[in-house]
């Protein structure tokens, strides 16, 4: 039996993270090669944050592919 709790998904249809960008987009000031693209706008703190905010109360977040394109950005939180 897995872990038991709550997972809550954001879907995006852009062009998905590449597996390189994967190993490291929740680290502190980077960013993903679609935000270089749109301009300076992120400092590459949110995804780091709400990382580090999850596994402070035993949750976790990352992100996966999305079948349908683009990518899955999840947080689960256990119960």
């Amino acid at each position: 039996m897995g872990l038991r709790g709550f997972r809550f998904d954001v879907r995006d249809s852009g062009p998905g993270v590449s597996e390189a960008e994967k190993a490291v987009i929740f680290q502190e000031s980077v960013t993903g090669s679609a935000q270089r693209q749109r301009g300076p706008e992120s400092h590459g703190l949110g995804l780091a944050f709400c990382r580090s905010a999850a596994e402070r109360i035993g949750g976790t977040m990352g992100v996966e592919d999305s079948p349908d394109g683009g990518s899955i950005f999840y947080l689960f939180l256990p119960e």
